[in-house]
């Protein structure tokens, strides 16, 4: 695909406030960047290394077009950096046949895209802590095969095979070919932290779903802030689940977990997101100024009316969300996990109106299946849940775990029981 300036613009606005970069926040520069009436420089931004990570993470895996991190630097300014994303020629957008295990066997002898973008985003970054970062960032982004992609890559990373990183590197850059023997020992305790990472979520996906193979899901950006993943496919034998993520931008688990328990056959996920961690009280950035003015642009998205079934899940601060986007689009369910309730303090932004009055405006004749759900020893959830189900009429859910205490992460509760994708069957995803 191609990409005008002003969607780079947008695109770079949107990575560095989701990198919380601080030359940024309030800087009144902004919207005229936007416009493209000034420029900004990226030393006014006090830019770091996990910025620049940040940036390349989204240009990479929104548009397709790979930069290092010296070259954004040696740009100087945001609207340089536009005008190279606009001018470059993105790779072709042809969707590659389905992966399978046999395909993915021979073609094990090179790196992929996302893990070449891996190495790129963390050639520089030297602490454990500055790795975690990258590590999340990663995780509320991609999918179930992309884990895998990656844990291959960083496989036997010593060996001076196709498909290792330290062959990748060393073939690469001068410093490493000859002096790599000095820069093992650093590069083998940096690659431990990397691989203990990958091979610790790898196991999570396939244990916590019971399944022996990855879904295979592609990410799609559809808008600012809004994600598609889907294996394809005739949307009329599949659901759409429109999913609301809360203030740490993930379903209250990464990303590709959530993309595991469900069956990308049967199932496409819209992904949202608000990176100002406002809990939606001011729409979807880029989206819409209000959430009411936000989940009326999803039609215009993606065609609601041609799947079979659609529904919405949100957690935490995107759980009273989700419950609206279902009352107000006549959605076949919603369901809140740890979601605030309407009456909460804080909660009056919505719309310039009370939350109640959002509520009340779009309950009215709903035939919508609503779920609120709580962890047993989440007092304030619970409190909310109850609050919430008293004006609508929903269903509660408390999730309880044995002897094990279930918090405000509740969910996660049922992933480690292996139960969760049977709880969304028979929840929001059930036959009515």
């Amino acid at each position: 695909m191609e990409i005008s300036l002003e969607q780079a613009r947008k695109l770079i606005i949107e990575s560095l406030k989701y990198a919380s970069v601080p030359g940024l926040m309030q800087n009144p520069s902004v919207v005229e960047f936007i416009e493209g009436t000034t420029d900004i420089s990226f030393n006014s931004l006090e830019i770091d290394s996990l910025a620049v990570m940040e940036l390349l993470i989204a240009i990479e895996l929104e548009t397709d077009i790979s930069l290092s991190p010296q070259e954004i630097l040696e740009l100087a300014s945001l609207n340089n950096l536009a005008i190279r994303l606009s001018a470059q020629k993105n790779r072709p957008t042809v969707r590659p046949p389905l992966p399978t295990p046999e395909m993915h066997a021979r073609s094990n002898n090179k790196l992929t895209d996302i893990t070449k973008l891996y190495l790129r985003c963390s050639r520089n970054l030297s602490t454990k802590n500055s790795l975690n970062k990258l590590h999340i960032s990663l995780e509320n982004r991609i999918t179930p095969q992309e884990v895998t992609d990656i844990k291959t890559g960083l496989k036997n990373p010593h060996k001076k095979s196709g498909n290792s990183i330290y062959s990748w590197i060393s073939n690469r850059y001068q410093l490493l070919r000859h002096y790599s023997k000095m820069m093992r020992p650093i590069y083998r305790k940096k690659h431990r932290v990397q691989y203990s990472w990958i091979k610790k979520l790898d196991k999570m996906l396939l244990s916590y779903s019971g399944k022996k193979q990855h879904e295979v899901f592609f990410r799609k950006r559809l808008a600012p802030n809004i994600r598609f993943y889907s294996r394809n496919g005739t949307r009329k034998n599949k659901k759409l689940i429109i999913c609301f993520t809360g203030n740490s931008l993930r379903l209250m688990m990464p990303i590709p977990l959530f993309l595991q328990q469900v069956d990308a056959d049967q199932n496409d996920i819209l992904l949202l997101r608000d990176p100002t961690k406002n809990g939606y009280r001011m729409g979807v950035p880029g989206i819409g100024e209000n959430l009411e003015a936000a989940i009326d642009r999803l039609p215009e998205l993606i065609p609601l009316h041609s799947y079979q079934n659609v529904s919405s899940f949100g957690t935490s601060g995107g759980g009273l969300p989700a419950i609206i986007t279902a009352l107000r689009l006549g959605l076949d369910a919603g369901m809140s996990v740890g979601g605030a309730n309407h009456d909460r303090e804080g909660n009056n932004q919505f719309n310039n109106n009370q939350p109640g009055n959002v509520i009340t405006r779009n309950s009215q004749a709903s035939k919508t299946k609503l779920f609120l759900v709580y962890g047993r020893e989440s007092d304030e959830d619970k409190k909310s849940a109850l609050k919430l189900a008293n004006d609508l009429n929903a269903e509660v859910i408390e999730i309880t775990d044995g002897d094990k205490p279930v918090l405000h992460n509740s969910i996660i509760n049922i992933v480690e029981q292996q139960k969760f994708g049977e709880f969304l069957n028979n929840t929001i995803l059930a036959k009515r």
